[in-house]
């Protein structure tokens, strides 16, 4: 990152519910614009916060549904490059998609089994992904970058 870009930081918090996501993708792909991030890194965030969402509304537990989702977006601009940083909190169970398993990819289609493609896809469309628990928090750090046309 170019040491005369421009960094900007917004927030959101909303339930933990699923008719939530749309509206979250939503509001992240409004703010990324609104912060000149590129289409593409656009896309790669989207897939990785309905991934995550979808993970943590289904696997997190009450406790992830008990408490608010929060999330802060952190993007940088440099003259050349950008970098948009994503960070989703909840109260969930304790998940570290940066170390968890991958299943292999089956070999057949009747020996294909539902499920364990989210971390994949987040792996495969995240630049970095930075994982903390604290205090019955769970932190994903999502990171997407660009170059600058």
């Amino acid at each position: 990152m170019a040491a005369t870009g421009t960094a900007s930081t917004v927030e959101h918090a909303f339930a933990a519910s699923v008719s939530q996501i749309e509206p979250v993708a939503s509001w992240v792909s409004q703010a990324c614009k609104g912060l000149e991030v590129s289409e593409d890194a656009i896309g790669r965030l989207d897939i990785c916060v309905n991934e995550v969402l979808a993970n943590i509304l289904s696997h997190g537990g009450s406790g992830a549904l008990a408490a608010p989702i929060r999330m802060q977006l952190c993007v940088e601009q440099g003259l050349e490059d950008g970098a948009a940083t994503l960070t989703i909190s909840d109260s969930g169970v304790p998940f570290d998609a940066t170390r968890c398993a991958v299943r292999p990819a089956a070999g057949t289609l009747a020996d294909a089994q539902p499920g364990g493609l989210g971390v994949i896809m987040l792996r495969a469309n995240a630049d970095d992904l930075l994982y903390s628990y604290h205090e019955g928090e769970n932190r994903l750090e999502i990171t997407v970058r660009w170059q600058s046309p």
